[in-house]
């Protein structure tokens, strides 16, 4: 009798069973699991029938894979014929294409167009008529069009020393370089007419026409329409953008097949050189057009809301200083712009500016704590401070002083009076003004000045009448005067400004002689 299993053997026996159980498993990963992986690529065909050893690689994974009937082949993938092994494949237009024995190939289909690179090895499409289809081959691409439904052969089972496509029946046209013409040949029975195209030599094309060279465009406006005519033999067009104020500086270059293109202005350019230049197959391209375009974006000048300011101030003396008055100023805002700047003046000419203020918003609190005009102009720029807009209006904020009391009055004919005498000075001469708030202020204050800026006084008065004498001497010459009224509490400002002319009767006659 045997004796029996001991406990060491039943431990030997079941470790061997679960590694035998493993490498099952192992074998059923192997053999299944990688045709169930899915693509993200979409897919272009299956195959339908398999014999002996034919694997698959898809684009997105690293490890090949035994192929099943039915499997999915996506854009990208490889699929690999052993010794010996061939398989068919079926495309989603219905066609077949059958893969000989050690072929290597990889499919790269097009929408529309067939694809296929040729490793190694060889295969046989089916092909429509008029059908497009596109082969690499020894490192080529070729475009193989048939005159008639037909099957192509294409192999390269010699590493590239005779590769071959060949067609039955039906005559091919085909762009190649002459070198790779001897790949072309016939499979069983002569075509009635082979025609082949040697690939065309790069050609200089003609420098597209711009319909409108000039183009002057609103800030607001967000795109720009360019468009230039077809160009022979040209597959796409080249837009090049410059900055005017710098030719050198290229801001935007685009390639388009259209024949025109859209611009989208940039906020720190204002004016624009573009050319357009046709490019071919071949990439070949005139560098130089003959005709350039401008864009020119016209800014309107800023203007400011309210151009003249007048602010004023209660005074009950001439001595009484000015109250310090905050005045904010606006205007339009400039599109595009980034900031402001606002330059202040003591004059019209802005000679010289006397202060510079910058803000990035179209409005601006400024501080009045002087009497007098305060003159300011506006300039908006780009982000890199090119100028945009600037203001033309003639601006300003008048911090004016008034009085309570009203000025003495002048005469009209009193305003400019000629004294005749026998010699050269004068005297006895009446000035008089007409004070109608005589009961607020009864006083009166006279200036004489032989400047109109009364910065040299040469006389004063003071008097309580509406009229005065001058008894002293007055040289002749020409003189001006004024007049304001007061009381101890209150002051007026001064009238206006009067001329007074003394004059030699001798002298007059010496000048009619």
């Amino acid at each position: 009798m045997f004796s029996s299993i001991s406990k060491i053997d039943r431990r030997i026996i079941s470790v061997f069973s679960c590694i035998f159980v493993a490498a099952l498993t192992v074998l059923y990963f192997d053999l299944f699991s990688n045709s169930k992986v899915t693509s993200n690529q979409p897919v272009i065909a299956k195959t339908i029938e398999i014999t002996n050893d034919i694997r698959i690689k898809q684009k997105d994974q690293f490890d090949w894979s035994k192929s099943v009937l039915n499997n999915n082949l996506h854009y990208g993938d490889q699929i690999f014929s052993g010794s010996n092994s061939n398989t068919v494949i079926q495309l989603n237009d219905g066609q077949k294409l059958k893969i000989a024995e050690n072929s290597l190939i990889r499919f790269d289909q097009k929408q529309g167009v067939k694809n296929f690179k040729i490793m190694f090895g060889s295969l046989t499409a089916q092909v429509k008529k008029n059908e497009v289809i596109e082969v690499t081959i020894c490192g080529e691409k070729h475009k193989i069009k048939a005159t008639n439904d037909d099957d192509i052969l294409i192999s390269n089972n010699n590493n590239c020393i005779a590769p071959e496509i060949k067609l039955k029946k039906s005559s091919i046209s085909s762009y190649l370089p002459k070198k790779k013409n001897k790949i072309f040949a016939q499979l069983s029975q002569p075509a009635p007419e082979v025609v082949i195209i040697p690939k065309k030599e790069p050609v200089v094309l003609k420098a597209p026409e711009i319909v409108k060279t000039k183009i002057v465009m609103k800030p607001t406006t967000k795109f720009q329409h360019i468009e230039w005519p077809a160009v022979p033999n040209a597959t796409s067009y080249k837009v090049l953008f410059m900055d005017s104020d710098n030719s050198n500086r290229i801001i935007k270059t685009v390639e388009t097949k259209d024949l025109f293109y859209d611009f989208e202005p940039l906020a720190e350019y204002n004016n624009y050189t573009y050319k357009i230049e046709a490019v071919g197959d071949m990439k070949d391209f005139l560098t130089n057009t003959s005709v350039a375009g401008t864009i020119k974006i016209k800014y309107e000048p800023i203007k400011i809301a309210k151009p003249e300011t007048i602010l004023t101030m209660n005074a009950r003396t001439s001595d009484q200083p000015a109250k310090i008055v905050e005045q904010e100023i606006k205007w339009d805002k400039t599109p595009r712009a980034a900031f402001y700047k606002v330059e202040f003046s003591d004059n019209p000419d802005f000679n010289p500016v006397t202060e510079t203020e910058k803000t990035k918003t179209n409005a601006l609190k400024i501080n009045l704590t002087n009497f007098g005009k305060k003159h300011y102009r506006i300039k908006s720029y780009t982000a890199k401070g090119k100028d945009l807009s600037k203001s033309y209006q003639q601006s300003y904020v008048d911090y004016v002083k008034k009085f309570d009391l009203s000025p003495p009055q002048i005469s009209e004919k009193l305003k400019n009076q000629s004294f005749f005498f026998q010699n050269t000075d004068g005297k006895f001469i009446k000035l008089s003004w007409e004070n109608t708030q005589i009961e607020k202020a009864p006083n009166h204050y006279i200036e004489i000045s032989n400047t109109p800026d009364f910065k040299n006084v040469i006389n004063s008065f003071s008097t309580k009448k509406q009229i005065i004498f001058l008894n002293q001497s007055i040289i002749q010459g020409k003189y001006y005067w004024r007049v304001k009224s007061y009381s101890p509490t209150v002051i007026s400002d001064w009238s206006e400004t009067a001329v007074l002319k003394i004059a030699s009767k001798r002298n007059i006659a010496s000048e009619d002689k």
